[in-house]
């Protein structure tokens, strides 16, 4: 493991949850019955949050007032954090109020009083930092656009990072990224990125923006968040001015709270590279964040990333998942030499059976010929295939969100357009069936003996 330095704006978030049954008679608004009040970190302290578990030690720098920094300084006296706060008096610690009713997001108010950080501070803090960086692998700053990173204390911070060959990823705000010159990657999500782009971001258009934040603004790495439109990893390439683009499509399996997702993703991305310390297995990193986001928006109230969580995820970037399904009620020679084909495209096979009762729907019920356990057996008998996974419903699309493998093997009677699950999949495969093998032409010729 790693140290890591955290500078930026870092807030309380204050959730209120509680039961309503009637509206105001002021106005056409609920009364809330508060019963259950919990206070979090937030921005930076949710990224601190996600990484806590996973760094040797933890630099944090913010810059807030000795009259309101004590609900911060609470929260982490129990971390590993070297904590280097600025007093400033007209800087306050910002809070922000959720309100949650019968498990319903219904308003939020925030208390903050924005104030750039002065001229002396700055230089505090920039002397601060090269007493530590030889100490420190990866520096992480975090816009809220909450006054603490001006143009000049960002450039500074960088400047200060690359003379002692460390790297900086940036979370960006605002529409002037002039102060992010040269850090190594930076992570704009969609809004971020019409802030500085000035238009909408569409499939189109998001090269030539990412392409000019990397080629003006001299940044190796940047990585496109971009909501249900997945992620776009792209990599400046010096030598042939073609930038490197990969794509990553997230599809969650269902949408709870978006609040921190961004700040998942990007602790993610900095236990990524202090574990491999490059990006060069692109598609594998991809991988990890966007499972991490799938994760984080289906929890509630932020959510805070675990060394366990992390070990659940993907952890062979060489690996590479085929899967295939179906009912395989008669095991035959057709099934054999299909199933042998499959797992010659990757290194870990995983088969997905049909149920009994979904056979049933499927194809009646004098079908099938052998229960699910029998047909199980029959498969590992074959000793092919690394997993055999049963599933409930009548197409595999729900065990693939949770797989997730790399490529879809389907049978030569299948079109692609009618490939359930092909969506979620970097790609589908059709196999041609060994002709004259089938279960329904075996049951058939049983019959007329």
């Amino acid at each position: 493991m790693k140290n890591i330095l955290l500078v930026g704006d870092i807030v309380i978030d204050k959730y209120y949850f509680g039961q309503c049954k009637r509206l105001a008679p002021e106005g056409p608004f609920p009364i809330i019955n508060v019963n259950n009040i919990k206070n979090k970190l937030g921005c930076l302290g949710n990224v601190l949050e996600n990484i806590k578990e996973f760094f040797d030690k933890i630099y944090l720098i913010t810059c807030i007032n000795e009259k309101t920094i004590k609900p911060l300084v609470d929260k982490i006296k129990d971390y590993n954090i070297e904590h280097f706060n600025i007093h400033q008096d007209n800087r306050e610690l910002i809070k922000k109020n959720r309100i949650f009713a019968n498990n319903q997001y219904i308003s939020r108010f925030d208390e903050e009083i924005i104030n750039n950080i002065n001229p002396e501070n700055e230089k505090k803090i920039i002397n601060y930092i090269e007493t530590i960086i030889c100490d420190i692998d990866i520096v992480l700053i975090s816009d809220y656009n909450k006054g603490f990173l001006t143009n000049t204390i960002t450039q500074n911070i960088i400047n200060v990072a690359n003379k002692n060959n460390k790297v900086t990823f940036v979370d960006p705000k605002g529409n002037d990224y002039t102060k992010y010159k040269n850090c190594t990657l930076i992570k704009p999500n969609k809004q971020e990125a019409i802030d500085f782009f000035k238009e909408t971001i569409t499939p189109e258009n998001i090269n030539e923006f990412s392409n000019k934040i990397l080629n003006d603004l001299n940044i190796k790495f940047i990585l496109n968040t971009l909501g249900a439109n997945g992620m776009r990893f792209i990599e400046k390439d010096i030598s042939s001015n073609q930038n490197s683009i990969i794509y990553k499509n997230i599809i969650p399996s269902q949408v709870i709270d978006v609040t921190g997702c961004g700040d998942t993703i990007l602790a993610g991305l900095c236990i990524y590279y202090s574990k491999y310390g490059n990006f060069k297995n692109k598609h594998y990193f991809l991988d990890i964040l966007s499972e991490l986001g799938n994760i984080a928006v289906n929890t509630p109230n932020c959510y805070n990333l675990t060394k366990k969580d992390w070990n659940s995820i993907k952890t062979n970037p060489n690996e590479k998942i085929v899967f295939t399904n179906g009912c395989f009620d008669i095991i035959h020679i057709g099934h054999l030499r299909y199933l042998k084909e499959c797992k010659k495209y990757g290194n870990k096979f995983i088969i997905g059976v049909n149920t009994d009762e979904s056979i049933k729907r499927l194809k009646g019920n004098n079908r099938p010929i052998n229960k699910l356990s029998d047909r199980i057996s029959f498969l590992k008998e074959l000793n092919i295939a690394d997993e055999i996974i049963p599933f409930l419903e009548d197409t595999p699309k729900e065990l693939l969100k949770k797989i997730k493998p790399d490529i879809l093997i389907k049978g030569g009677d299948y079109k692609l357009e009618d490939i359930i699950g092909r969506d979620l999949v970097k790609e589908v495969k059709i196999i041609p069936f060994v002709e004259g093998y089938s279960s329904t032409n075996i049951i058939n010729n049983c019959k007329n003996i």
